[in-house]
C-alpha cells in the first residue's frame, strides 16, 4: 500500500478523517463538482465543522438521523462530513424518490431533519404531514427564502464550539437504503469503519493512490460513491471531481480538461459513453485507469482499445458489504469474473443448507467479515429481515456464483427476485405495490428483461381489472407522477392472467422466460420518456 493512505491516519470516523488529512494537505485541491472551483481539504474541513455546530444548535443529538435529499455538490459531501462531526446519523435518500418509495425511507428512518436543495424541498411540500421531518435545512443560497427554512450558508454562521466526541470504528454512521423483494427498501446500519478501513483495499488495488484525480458520474447517495470513491480519495491523499448530472458526451472531454488519472463509476455510464461518435483525441490524457462496475467483458475491452486505458471492470460489492471482490489493475483480469476476495471479508458458496459447497459449484454468494466494522449491523428497524440474512453467521447476497480454483468469484445468476437498472436496486415488491394503486390494474408482476445498456430493463405483466382498457400515455403520466424515475418499466404487457404455483405464487420465473409479445408497449420506441429536467 503506497505512503499516505488511510493505514498511517488511525482515523475512526469520516469527520476524524477528513481533520487528520485537512492537518497533513491544507490547500491541496480535494473536491470539486463539474466545472466548479476546486475546495481545498482544509476548506472543506473548516465549512463542515461549521456546519456540524449548526446542526447541533438546531438541536441535533449524537444518534439524531438526518436524511440528505439533494444533487450531487460540494455542500452535500460538506453535510456528510458535518453529521459525522456532529454525531449524527446521515440518511442519504435516492434524489429520485418521490411519493410512497420517499415518504417510506423517511418515516423508516425516524429522520426529524432533513438537508435539501430547492427541487428536493418541493419534493417534500408534496408529502404534506406525511413524514416527521420538522426542521429543514436548504442547501440552494436563496431557496429557504420565505419558507421559515434554514439555509445551509445561515447554519455556517453558527457561533459556539463543536461539543467533544470520541467516535469509535463501531459507531453507526450512516444508514442507507436498499432494494429487496420481500417489502419496501430496508435501511442499511453502516458503521464508521465501513467508511475507514475499503479505502485500504482500494489502493492495494491500484483503484486509488496518492496523486490520482478522480473523476466519477456516480450519484453520492450510494455507498460505492461515499465508501468507494469519496472516502477512498480523502484517505489516498487523491482529488475528486463528481458531477451533479452526468453527460456522456461531455464526460471525456472534462476528463482530459482537469487531467483526471481515474475514472470511476457504473458500467451504464460507459456504455452511454462508447455510443458517443469516436474522437481522435478519445486515446488522449492521463488516465491511468478506468472502473466501471458492472460491465460486459466485449464492452470493456472495447472501452479499454477505444481510450486506451486498462478498464476494470472486475469488482463485486454491496450496500451491505462495499467491496467483496476485486481485481487490481496491474494483474491480469479475467473478464466476467468478479475478482478475488480481499482481507476484509471472507466468502463463501453455500447450498440451500448453508453447507460450503466446492470448488466450481453454484450456490449462493455469502460473506463475513474477517475483521470488526467492515460490513454493515443489520437493517435498521427489521430484526426479522437482519437476522434471516445473516443466518449461521453468512450475510447471504441473494446471488448466486461460485469460486474457481484460484480463489476468483464468479457471478453466475440473481437467486432472489430483484432488478437492477441504471445502476440502481428496484423493490419489485414496491414496484408492484405502487402499479396496483392505479384504478384500472387489477394484478401485477414486474421482472427484469436484458437491457443494451447492461444490467436490466423493466417489464411489468399487468392483469386489468374486468371491463377496463388503458391508453399508453395514461398509464406513462400515472408512472412519471408516482414513480422514481428508474423504476419506470420500459415494457409493459397485458395478461390474462398471472401465472402462479400452489400456494397461488406468482411464477415470475415463467414470466422472465416468455418472449416479449408482440402487442406489448415499449415505451421507449413509443417516445415516451421522464427527460433530465422532469426527473425530480
Amino acid at each position: 500500500m503506497s505512503a499516505g493512505s488511510v493505514a498511517s491516519t488511525a482515523a475512526t470516523s469520516p469527520g476524524e478523517l477528513l481533520e487528520r488529512q485537512a492537518d497533513r494537505l491544507r490547500e491541496r485541491p480535494f473536491l470539486r463538482c463539474g466545472e466548479g472551483q476546486w475546495v481545498s481539504y482544509a476548506e472543506l474541513d473548516e465549512r463542515s465543522t461549521r456546519t456540524a455546530c449548526g446542526l447541533r444548535q438546531l438541536g441535533v443529538s449524537p444518534g439524531d438521523r438526518v436524511a440528505i435529499l439533494a444533487a450531487n455538490s460540494v455542500e452535500f459531501a460538506e453535510c456528510i462530513f458535518a453529521c459525522s462531526k456532529a454525531g449524527a446519523v446521515q440518511v442519504p435518500i435516492n434524489s429520485y424518490l418521490r411519493g410512497s418509495f420517499l415518504q417510506h425511507q423517511l418515516l423508516d428512518s425516524g429522520a426529524r431533519v432533513a438537508i435539501t436543495d430547492g427541487e428536493g424541498r418541493s419534493t417534500l411540500e408534496g408529502l404534506g404531514d406525511a413524514t416527521r421531518i420538522e426542521k429543514i435545512v436548504v442547501i440552494d443560497q436563496d431557496a429557504g427564502d420565505g419558507t421559515g427554512d434554514v439555509t445551509l450558508s445561515q447554519l455556517r454562521e453558527t457561533n459556539g464550539p463543536l461539543p467533544s466526541l470520541e467516535p469509535t470504528p463501531a459507531d453507526l454512521a450512516a444508514i442507507m437504503y436498499t432494494s429487496g423483494t420481500t417489502g419496501p427498501a430496508k435501511g442499511c446500519m453502516l458503521p464508521n469503519g465501513m467508511f475507514i478501513d475499503p479505502a485500504a483495499v482500494y489502493a492495494t488495488a491500484g483503484f486509488i493512490v496518492p496523486g490520482d484525480r478522480v473523476l466519477t458520474p456516480s450519484p453520492m447517495f450510494h455507498m460505492g460513491f461515499q465508501g468507494g470513491m469519496l472516502m477512498t480519495a480523502l484517505a489516498n491523499d487523491a482529488s475528486l471531481c463528481l458531477l451533479e448530472q452526468f453527460s456522456a458526451s461531455r464526460f471525456m472531454p472534462l476528463a482530459r480538461a482537469i487531467g483526471a488519472t481515474v475514472i470511476f463509476g457504473v458500467g451504464a455510464a460507459a456504455v452511454a459513453i462508447l455510443r458517443q461518435p469516436r474522437q481522435a483525441e478519445d486515446a488522449a490524457g492521463r488516465l491511468r485507469c478506468a472502473i466501471w462496475v458492472p460491465l460486459p467483458g466485449d464492452q470493456a475491452d472495447e472501452f479499454e482499445d477505444r481510450f486506451a486505458v486498462p478498464t476494470i471492470a472486475e469488482a463485486y460489492g454491496q450496500t451491505e458489504a462495499i467491496t467483496i471482490a476485486l481485481a487490481a489493475v496491474d494483474e491480469d483480469r479475467q473478464r466476467q469474473c468478479a475478482g478475488s476476495p480481499n482481507d476484509l471479508t471472507e466468502v463463501a458458496i453455500l447450498d440451500d443448507q448453508d453447507r460450503q459447497v466446492g470448488a466450481g459449484e453454484v450456490g449462493e454468494v455469502a460473506v463475513r467479515p474477517r475483521r470488526p466494522n467492515v460490513m454493515y449491523t443489520g437493517y435498521w428497524n427489521q430484526p426479522d429481515a437482519s437476522v434471516a440474512a445473516i443466518s449461521n453467521l453468512w450475510h447471504h447476497t441473494g446471488d448466486l456464483g461460485r469460486l474457481d480454483d484460484a480463489g476468483r468469484l464468479w457471478i453466475t445468476d440473481r437467486k432472489a427476485d430483484s432488478l437492477r437498472r441504471r445502476g440502481e436496486n428496484v423493490s419489485s415488491s414496491e414496484l408492484e405495490e405502487a402499479i396496483r394503486r392505479y384504478p384500472a390494474v387489477e394484478d401485477v408482476a414486474v421482472v427484469g428483461v436484458p437491457s443494451a445498456m447492461s444490467e436490466q430493463d423493466i417489464k411489468a405483466c399487468i392483469h386489468l381489472s374486468p371491463g377496463q382498457r388503458l391508453a399508453p400515455g395514461e398509464l406513462f403520466g400515472f408512472f412519471r407522477s408516482e414513480l422514481p424515475y428508474f423504476a419506470i418499466p420500459r415494457y409493459v404487457e397485458f395478461v390474462e392472467e398471472l401465472p402462479v404455483n400452489a400456494v397461488g405464487r406468482v411464477r415470475k420465473d415463467i414470466l422472465r422466460q416468455m418472449p416479449l409479445a408482440a402487442d406489448a408497449w415499449d415505451f421507449e420506441e413509443m417516445g415516451y420518456a421522464v427527460s433530465r429536467s422532469e426527473r425530480r
